[in-house]
C-alpha cells in the first residue's frame, strides 16, 4: 500500500486512524493530478482536520519536510540545489499565496534534521498544515483557512501585520517601523515613559535615552526638567514662567499658587517678613480663582465637577482644592497672613505654617524635602501626564503587590517576601495557626483574660481563682518551651484583666474587688495597690508612652493613674465594659471606652474633645489594631463590628461585620483581637467552646477551631510571631495555637500551691 509518513500530533490515536482510513480509501486512485502517496497524505490531512472539527482536538501539525520526503525530483532548482531531505527548494508560483507572503522560492531549513526542518522565508515563519495543503493541492482548503482565522493552528501568527518589522537607517540605527501588538491596557507611550523613568532612577541614563530614541517617545518635556531645577533652586519666577509654557488656565493658576506658597514659607523662615508680605500681596492675592461656570438643574444653579468621564471625581491636591473657591481662597489668605506675626518665633512659625497647610511637608522636614513636596503639588496641579510622579513605576508595582496581597485569602507573610515575578498565593497550612501546640494548666478556675508581652516572649493570664500567671516562652528551644515564671496573687476576688506596659517592665491587674495592682514583671512583686472604684474594675490599659495607665469599671468611673498610684484625671458618667488607648501615626493619643449604653466614646487627649460611635446594642468588649486606625467591637449578640477611626469624623456605620454562624448569643464577655501580619486576621472565642478566624479585608470565615471544653473568653495574637496566638477558656486552661508543621511545645508547670 502507500507509505505512511511521520506526523507530529497531540492525539496520536486520531491521527493514526485518519492515516489508516486514507491509506485504504478507494478515493486514492481517483486523484491523478498528484502522485499516489501525496494523494494519501493530502486526504489524511483533510480528514484529520475534519475529525478535529468534530472532536474539538488539535489533531495534526505538519512541517513541509513531512510532505517533501518522497517528492519526485523537480526539473529545475535554483542554483542547482540538490533535492535532498531538508535542503531543497520548492516552487510555489503555481499557487496563490499573495495575500500572506507573495510569490517566490522558499528555502527549507535543514539545520535541525527530520523533525525540525521547517519551510522558511526571510521572515523566519513557520509553515502550517494549511500551507502544506495549498502546496499539495492547487485548490485552497477552506477548513484550514477557518482554522487560521480562529487562531487554532501554529501558522496563525504568520501574518506580516502581526510581526514587528525592523529596518536599519542610513546611520545603521535600529528603528521600530511598526509597534508590537499591545496585549494589555497600558498605552505604549506611557509604558515607555515609565520604563525610562525607572531606568534613570537606578542610574541607567544611557539605557533610558536609547529607549526613548528607539521608541520615539520622550519621558518628559524639556521644560519639565527645567521646572524641576527651578523649584529645587528656589527660582520661583523662572518656575512660574515654565508653568505657563506647560499649561494655561486653572491648571497654571493652581501650580502658581503651590509655588508661591512655598516661596512665602521660605521667606518667613529666613526672617524676611517684609518680602513675605509683598509676596502675599503682589503675587498670591492675584491668584483668586475665577468663578466656575454654572448650569441649571430643575431651576437650581450648580457648578460642574471635574470628572474622568465615568462620573468619578478626579483626585486633586487637598491644598489646591480648598483654595479653589472664593471662600476657600479667602480662608487661605487669612491663614497665611496670620503666620507673618510669628516670623521671629521659629517653633511657633513652623507649627503655624503646617496648620495653615502652607508647608507641603512636616515641621521636621528639611528645606529640600519641602521643595520636593512642592513639586508634588505642582505635578498634581498640571494637566495629567505633564509631569511624572517620582518613582511612578515603583509605586505602581507596590500597588500591584498590595493588590495581590488583598486577593490572597490566607496572606500571612511580610510584604517584602511577596514576589512580583509570580502569582502570590499562601497555603492555609503554611501560614495559618490552626493546631494546638501547647496546653498551659496552672489555674484552678476559669481563665478570663490572656495577653502577650509586646516583645512576644512572655504571656500573662488572669483567672477567676484570683491569680495571674506569667509564662516565659522559649521559642528558640527545640522543642519550644513554655515555663511558668510567676504566679501573681493578692486580689481577694476574681481577676478580670491583665495588661503589659509598653516596655514590658510592669503588669497591671484589675479585679472584681475594685482594686488595681501594679506588678514588677521581672520578679512578680506587687509595687502599688490602687483603689478608687467601689465596684468591679472591668479593664485597664496603658498610655502609649508608658507614663500612666487607665482603669474603668461598672461604677461609672474611669481613672488615670501614674506609676506612684496618684490619680491624674477622672471621667464619670458611663459604665465601662472595656477600654483601650490608641495613637495613630502623626496624631495624639486617644482613650477609647466601650459603654453599656450602646456607644463607644473616643476621647482625644490633645484636643480634650470626646466623640462617640453609636452601636445597635450594648458593647461587651473592644480591641484596637496596632496602628490605631481600626477598632473591633464585640456585641452580646456575638457579632463583631470593624470601625475605622482614621476618618476626620466618627463613622456612622461599621466598615465590616463578622458573624460566627454556629456561635451562641452571649451572656459572657468575649474578647476578640486582630492577628497576623499587619493585623489581617480577626480571631474570636465563643460560648460554644470554639475559636473563629476571619479575613479582615473581605470578611471570609477561614476556619473554626475546636479544642476547648468551655467558653473561650479571650484570645490574643503574639505581636512578634504571626504564627502563634493564645486562647483562655472556662476549662481552666490557656492554649497556644501554631502552624501544623511546627513541633509541639514542651510545657513545664509549677505544682499547684
Amino acid at each position: 500500500m502507500y507509505t505512511i509518513w511521520y506526523f507530529w500530533s497531540r492525539s496520536f490515536l486520531v491521527s493514526y486512524t485518519a492515516l489508516l482510513i486514507a491509506a485504504t480509501s478507494p478515493m486514492a486512485p481517483c486523484m491523478p493530478c498528484l502522485p499516489g502517496n501525496w494523494t494519501c497524505t493530502w486526504f489524511a490531512i483533510v480528514l484529520s482536520d475534519y475529525l478535529q472539527g468534530i472532536l474539538g482536538l488539535h489533531v495534526l501539525e505538519l512541517d513541509l519536510v513531512d510532505c517533501l520526503a518522497s517528492w519526485p525530483a523537480f526539473p529545475s532548482f535554483p542554483n542547482g540545489s540538490p533535492n535532498r531531505l531538508g535542503e531543497g527548494w520548492f516552487p510555489i508560483d503555481w499557487i496563490d499565496l499573495s495575500q500572506s507572503i507573495g510569490k517566490g522560492w522558499f528555502p527549507i531549513d535543514g539545520d535541525r534534521g527530520w523533525e525540525g526542518a521547517q519551510l522558511r522565508r526571510k521572515g523566519h515563519r513557520r509553515v502550517s498544515v494549511a500551507w502544506c495543503t495549498r502546496v499539495l493541492c492547487a485548490t485552497p482548503v477552506r477548513l484550514f483557512a477557518r482554522r487560521m482565522r480562529r487562531g487554532r493552528n501554529v501558522g496563525a501568527h504568520l501574518s506580516p501585520g502581526r510581526e514587528a518589522k525592523r529596518a536599519r537607517t542610513k546611520e545603521g540605527d535600529m528603528v521600530l517601523s511598526s509597534p508590537p501588538p499591545n496585549h494589555g491596557q497600558v498605552p505604549r507611550d506611557e509604558l515607555v515613559r515609565l520604563l525610562a523613568q525607572a531606568a534613570r532612577a537606578i542610574g541607567c541614563e544611557d539605557a533610558a535615552k536609547e529607549l526613548e530614541r528607539h521608541q520615539g517617545v520622550v519621558m518628559e518635556d524639556e521644560d519639565v526638567a527645567l521646572l524641576r531645577q527651578a523649584v529645587v533652586g528656589a527660582d520661583w519666577d523662572e518656575a512660574e514662567r515654565l508653568v505657563d509654557r506647560l499649561s494655561t488656565g486653572t491648571h497654571a493658576r493652581r501650580a502658581h499658587l503651590a509655588l508661591r506658597m512655598q516661596e512665602f514659607a521660605e521667606l518667613l523662615q529666613d526672617d524676611r517678613a517684609d518680602e513675605a508680605v509683598l509676596c502675599l500681596r503682589e503675587r498670591v492675592s492675584k491668584m483668586r480663582p475665577s468663578r466656575p461656570p454654572l448650569y441649571e438643574t430643575n431651576g437650581v444653579a450648580k457648578t460642574r465637577t471635574q470628572t474622568n468621564g465615568k462620573g468619578t471625581r478626579l483626585q486633586e491636591d487637598d491644598v489646591v482644592a480648598e483654595a479653589s473657591t472664593d471662600e476657600g481662597f479667602d480662608v487661605k489668605l487669612r491663614a497665611m497672613a496670620s503666620c507673618v506675626a510669628l516670623a521671629r518665633r521659629k517653633e511657633e512659625l513652623l507649627d503655624a505654617l503646617c496648620r495653615a497647610r502652607v508647608l507641603a511637608a512636616g515641621v521636621d522636614a528639611s528645606r529640600d524635602d519641602q521643595r520636593r513636596e512642592t513639586l508634588v503639588r505642582v505635578q498634581r496641579a498640571l494637566p495629567r501626564g505633564t509631569m511624572l510622579p517620582d518613582r511612578r513605576l515603583e509605586t505602581l508595582l507596590c500597588d500591584a503587590r498590595r493588590f495581590a496581597i488583598d486577593r490572597c485569602t490566607y496572606h500571612n507573610v511580610e510584604e517584602s517576601e511577596v514576589s512580583l515575578l509570580e502569582e502570590h498565593v499562601c497555603r492555609k497550612e503554611d501560614v495559618l495557626p490552626t493546631r494546638q501546640v501547647a496546653v498551659l494548666e496552672a489555674h484552678r478556675d476559669e481563665v478570663w483574660h490572656v495577653q502577650f508581652s509586646h516583645d512576644g516572649t512572655k504571656l500573662a493570664s488572669a483567672s477567676k481563682d484570683g491569680s495571674a500567671c506569667v509564662w516565659h516562652l522559649e521559642r528558640d528551644a527545640c522543642p519550644p518551651r513554655a515555663v511558668l515564671a510567676h504566679r501573681l496573687e493578692g486580689h481577694v476576688l476574681p481577676l478580670s484583666y491583665v495588661s503589659w506596659s509598653p516596655d514590658d517592665r510592669w503588669l497591671v491587674t484589675a479585679a472584681n474587688d475594685g482594686r488595681v495592682k501594679l506588678w514588677r514583671a521581672e520578679d512578680g512583686e506587687c509595687v502599688r495597690t490602687m483603689q478608687d472604684q467601689t465596684e468591679q474594675v472591668t479593664s485597664c490599659a496603658w498610655m502609649p508612652d508608658g507614663s500612666a495607665f487607665v482603669s474603668g469599671g461598672v461604677d461609672k468611673r474611669t481613672c488615670m493613674w501614674d506609676l506612684h498610684g496618684q490619680i491624674i484625671c477622672k471621667w464619670e458618667g458611663n459604665r465601662v465594659s472595656d477600654l483601650c488607648t490608641v495613637q495613630p501615626r502623626g496624631r495624639g493619643a486617644s482613650l477609647v471606652r466601650a459603654c453599656t449604653d450602646k456607644q463607644v466614646l473616643v476621647y482625644d487627649f490633645e484636643t480634650q474633645k470626646e466623640r462617640a460611635i453609636h452601636e445597635c446594642e450594648g458593647v461587651s468588649s473592644l480591641c484596637a489594631s496596632k496602628d490605631g486606625r481600626h477598632l473591633l467591637v464585640h456585641l452580646p449578640s456575638s457579632k463583631i463590628h470593624l470601625w475605622d477611626l482614621s476618618q476626620p469624623t466618627m463613622p456612622t456605620q461599621p466598615c465590616r461585620e463578622f458573624v460566627a454562624e454556629t456561635s451562641k448569643s452571649g451572656r459572657y464577655v468575649i474578647r476578640p483581637c486582630f492577628g497576623g501580619v499587619n493585623d489581617l486576621f480577626v480571631v474570636s472565642g465563643s460560648e460554644d467552646s470554639q475559636i473563629y478566624l476571619w479575613n479582615r479585608s473581605n470578611g471570609v470565615q477561614l476556619d473554626v477551631l475546636p479544642g476547648h471544653a468551655g467558653t473561650v473568653n479571650a484570645v490574643h495574637w503574639n505581636p512578634t510571631d504571626p504564627y502563634l496566638f493564645a486562647s483562655a477558656s472556662d476549662d481552666h486552661t490557656v492554649r497556644l495555637w501554631g502552624l501544623p508543621a511546627r513541633p509541639d511545645w514542651d510545657v513545664v508547670s509549677w505544682p499547684d500551691g
